[in-house]
């Protein structure tokens, strides 16, 4: 005969809902360990740089993390496995295998993601993590059996008035609502205006020394305006002439000659003298820059900073050339810095990638959270023309050439994501390779909830068609063209109607999965 609801323990419950359970941490592990997923395999992939690879050394924050991902794999696969009969010392052993499987597995893949460092400590402590998570289980499957099902059923009861169609309509309108508001103080989270003035302007290190860059540079031009489209063409074109963008141009500096100090052909800014010893060596691509050759600006380059904070645009342009591919750190090829970690900007070198940092709201004081990272740039020394412009809200690189172009935008939602996960920042560059993940993410932050609202509404009420017709329409479509709405206010009012399409999609999506699932854990019970 089968057993009602009633006749159930939160031991059935917890076997019956294990596969579930197992299949959403294996893929919870997978997406926070492997995020945001650019892999990156060498043409010559040797176990050398395998094992290289494993060098780096796990942090307490990431061992922590490891355990809070590991523990429920292990606690669900042990359910699952009590569920079949297994006697206890056999499903943590299996565990204890699966566990280092899946922890192998994902250390593996992080060899090939740059912005990841695996380690051999991971397979360790995750081995061990989800073993914690079996026996977690056995400490809590007495408890569990001797509590009957009907505790949910009492906890329900108590919640119900908080789960009427009056309350969740009220949470539905307050989320969106609150939402909304966010996101509009949010829009200026995109802007410059917090920018130092008493930063000075470094070419080849850092003020604190230890990043020095190998490499040359010819030219180093700056306007507090986003050149257009036709004014980069023109400034591609004319290479050693910043004339396109002149009418906004703040700084005008030319590395062609061996000299002591150079000078700011517009006058604005103030000369740049060599910090240590002046370089001995300069031709057609430049003044060369390396170890005790670097060059900083006499005072703090107030005028460029507060020019560029009015503005929140600016366009740089400049002709460089490295002279290793494999310098880290990242190495400074040029940088508004006063230390390591406060900045207005920076560009950067790290083995083959390019790396931008650019303070905002969004980004912190160091413009790393997260900075921009492009893979591949200087995989062998070549001389690159660099064109960088800010919009307000979206950063273009150009190298050498219009069609040779990475952007990244930064928006409401992206200061609202990475709000939240700021954890993620220092794993996570933004790569303009990943954007359609970035906007799936940032969205997904915002509308999954809403998914989840109009799960529970859905079950709390059964209602006609008409009923579910009205809530897509005040549940699904109206919270994608309102904050949609929102963000387009801050891009000149220019709406992504694919983001609207997205931002219904996600809804529709968590509310059926959601509401799939709710249906099948009552229909088995």
């Amino acid at each position: 005969m089968k057993k009602t609801f009633s006749d159930q323990n939160l031991l059935i419950l917890l076997e019956a809902g294990s596969g579930v359970i197992l299949l959403v941490s294996i893929l919870l592990i997978l997406f926070t360990t492997l995020l945001p997923f650019n892999f990156v395999f060498p043409e010559n992939l040797s176990l050398e740089f395998i094992i290289d690879r494993f060098t780096k050394h796990s942090s307490w924050t990431d061992l922590f993390a490891n355990l809070l991902l590991f523990i429920p794999f292990g606690l669900s696969l042990a359910a699952l496995l009590n569920k079949n009969k297994f006697n206890p010392s056999d499903t943590i052993i299996i565990v204890g295998i699966f566990s280092l499987i899946l922890s192998s597995s994902v250390e593996l893949l992080q060899v090939f993601l740059p912005s990841r460092a695996p380690t051999s400590v991971d397979l360790f402590s995750n081995s061990l993590s989800g073993c914690l998570g079996s026996l977690s289980f056995y400490v809590i499957k007495n408890k569990l059996e001797q509590t009957p099902a009907t505790f949910l059923s009492s906890l329900y009861r108590s919640f119900r008035s908080l789960l009427s169609l009056p309350s969740l309509t009220f949470v539905l309108i307050g989320y969106v609502i609150t939402v909304s508001l966010l996101l509009w103080n949010l829009q200026a989270a995109t802007q410059l205006n917090d920018w130092d003035d008493n930063l000075p302007l470094i070419i080849g290190d850092e003020l604190t020394r230890y990043r020095s860059w190998e490499g040359q540079i010819s030219q180093l031009c700056i306007s507090n305006q986003a050149a257009s489209e036709a004014e980069i063409s023109q400034l591609l074109s004319d290479k050693k002439s910043c004339a396109a963008i002149a009418d906004s141009l703040i700084a005008d500096y030319e590395f062609t000659e061996l000299k002591n100090n150079y000078s700011d052909k517009t006058g604005n800014l103030p000369d740049l003298e060599w910090i240590e010893t002046p370089s001995t060596e300069v031709n057609d691509l430049g003044v060369f820059l390396g170890k005790n050759h670097a060059l900083i600006s006499t005072e703090p380059v107030k005028s460029l900073s507060e020019k560029i904070r009015q503005t929140s645009k600016f366009t740089l342009n400049t002709q460089i050339t490295t002279s290793n591919s494999t310098q880290d750190g990242p190495a400074r090829i040029l940088s508004i810095s006063n230390d390591v970690m406060n900045r207005n900007f920076m560009i950067g070198q790290s083995g083959s990638e390019l790396r931008i940092r650019l303070r905002n709201p969004i980004t912190g004081k160091n413009g790393m959270e997260p900075e921009v990272q492009i893979f591949d740039v200087f995989s062998k020394p070549k001389t690159y023309q660099m064109i960088i412009s800010y919009t307000g809200s979206e950063l273009k690189i150009y190298l050498d050439s219009i069609e040779n172009l990475y952007s990244i935008k930064f928006t409401p939602e992206a200061a609202l994501f990475w709000s939240v996960f700021s954890s993620l920042s220092e794993k996570m560059p933004l790569n303009p390779e990943n954007n359609q993940l970035y906007y799936i993410l940032y969205h997904g932050l915002i509308f999954i909830p809403i998914g989840l609202i109009l799960t529970l509404i859905s079950w709390v009420y059964r209602g006609n068609l008409i009923f579910y017709l009205l809530l897509i329409l005040g549940g699904v479509v109206v919270p994608a063209l309102l904050v949609e709405g929102v963000l387009a206010s801050s891009l000149n009012g220019v709406w992504t109607w694919k983001y609207v399409g997205l931002n219904m999609v996600i809804t529709v999506i968590t509310w059926l999965v959601l509401r799939v699932s709710v249906g099948w854990g009552f229909k088995s019970h």
